[in-house]
C-alpha cells in the first residue's frame, strides 16, 4: 500500500495523517498472514514540503502501529527540510528512508 502526502505535515492535520495511517496498517493487517512480515505501507513524501514535531509524532504512532501488526513501514522522497528533520530526530534510525518511492515499494517486496 502506498499513501502519498503533499504540503505540509504540521499539527492542522497530523491527526488525520495518525487515523489514515492507522485505517491503512489496518487494513493491509488483513489480508497479512505468515510468521514473518511480507508486505505493509509506503508513504511517500516526495511533495511534502514541511514536516513539524506532530507530523514525526504521526510517523512514530504509524512505525508502531506497523510493527505490532507485524507490518513494516517505509518512507520514501523526502528532500531538502524533510529530508533533514527525519534525519536530525533519529527516525532513520528506526525507520528506512528511500530516495524514490519505487526503491521503498522494491524494498518491501523484496523482504520476507
Amino acid at each position: 500500500m502506498l499513501l502519498a502526502l503533499a504540503g505540509e505535515v504540521d499539527a492542522a492535520n497530523s491527526g488525520w495523517l495518525t487515523v489514515q495511517l492507522s485505517a491503512m496498517i489496518t487494513s493491509a493487517s488483513t489480508v497479512h498472514t505468515g510468521a514473518a512480515p511480507s508486505s505493509g505501507v509506503v508513504i511517500d513524501l516526495t511533495l511534502v514540503r514541511f514536516c513539524d514535531a506532530s507530523g514525526i509524532t504521526a510517523l512514530v504512532k504509524a512505525f508502531k502501529h506497523a510493527r505490532n501488526q507485524r507490518l513494516r513501514l517505509e518512507l520514501a522522497g523526502a528532500r531538502g527540510r524533510v529530508d533533514r528533520i527525519l534525519r536530525l530526530t533519529g527516525i532513520d534510525d528506526v525507520l528506512h528512508l528511500h530516495a524514490e518511492p519505487k526503491d521503498a515499494l522494491t524494498a518491501l517486496n523484496s523482504r520476507t
